[in-house]
């Protein structure tokens, strides 16, 4: 288990097993790309009602302070149904997995250049923040 930087949200969500978090963006990410969640805390009610981070509070099991954390994650990996979060993916992204291929094109086409005709490709992220 490891505590990070708040910039390295997305290099823990691209590594982790299981994240625990809270009902905010790195949470959601991480649901959105299939990882599993365990929640710490319920959502505010500032949340809105038919957001990701509302569906997320409804559906990832809650961290308990009365049981074993270990158990509690390896319970949470056991039970993970990588299809379970696509609803939430789905109001995180309109065109999921597409992104690096959409901004690029764009970009190229705001600069009014010609965009290359090879794959677009995403780095990898920075885990030293």
């Amino acid at each position: 288990m490891r505590l990070v930087h708040p910039l390295a949200w997305r290099a823990v969500v691209a590594a982790a097993d299981v994240l625990i978090g809270d009902h905010g963006s790195a949470t959601i990410y991480a649901a959105a790309v299939g990882v599993p969640v365990l929640q710490a805390g319920d959502a505010p009610e500032s949340v809105k009602a038919d957001s990701a981070g509302a569906l997320l509070a409804e559906m990832a099991p809650k961290l308990s302070s009365s049981r074993p954390i270990g158990d509690q994650l390896r319970k949470t990996m056991s039970i993970f149904d990588p299809y379970a979060y696509l609803a939430i993916e789905e109001r995180v992204s309109s065109r999921p997995r597409h992104a690096a291929q959409l901004l690029r094109s764009l970009m190229y086409r705001l600069l009014t250049l010609v965009e290359p005709s090879d794959q677009a490709l995403t780095m990898p992220v920075n885990m030293s923040v």
